[in-house]
């Protein structure tokens, strides 16, 4: 059976949970199986990872408090990254990233359906590069569309307010 290594960066969160799931359910449509290491700085070496798993491709899930994991360390096998910062990597790294603007606009024809005179935007709890993509996003959409929204965002530790 050949075998995905997956690099995972967290083991609590619901959202890693939820991907590494989905992955699952799709790599036993393939008859293949799903190595997880949980990356952090106490893991092996990505060469001894790769001599004792032997997988056939490899999945780097983003951490943004890792550095990154360079493609060139995995030689020849196909890696393809999840939530990377793609400023990070070069433009020909094979990645899968969020759209915000897609979900933003199924967000915010939702709240038109609804009859919203106002939205907001809730960041996360530090400036993350995803967190700031999709903030601008929000405010781009729905100034686009006339709608005034709010933007809550946590500047090192102090919760600030924006009115659009």
């Amino acid at each position: 059976m050949d075998t995905i290594l997956y690099l995972n960066a967290s083991l609590t969160s619901e959202p890693y949970r939820l991907k590494l799931s989905g992955v699952r359910r799709y790599a036993r449509t393939r008859g293949w199986n799903v190595h997880v290491i949980y990356f952090n700085t106490d893991m092996p070496s990505i060469g001894k990872l790769l001599a004792d798993v032997r997988p056939v491709g490899v999945i780097v899930e983003s951490c943004e408090d890792m550095p990154p994991v360079d493609r060139h360390l995995f030689k020849r096998l196909p890696v393809v990254y999840l939530d990377a910062n793609s400023s990070r990597f070069s433009r020909r790294t094979p990645m899968i990233v969020h759209r915000p603007d897609e979900v933003i606009d199924i967000a915010l024809n939702e709240f038109a359906a609804l009859k919203r005179p106002h939205v907001a935007y809730v960041g996360w709890f530090d400036e993350r590069f995803w967190s700031m993509a999709r903030e601008h996003a929000f405010v781009r959409a729905a100034s686009a569309r006339g709608v005034p929204c709010t933007v809550f965002r946590s500047i090192r530790g102090v919760q600030k307010q924006i009115d659009y």
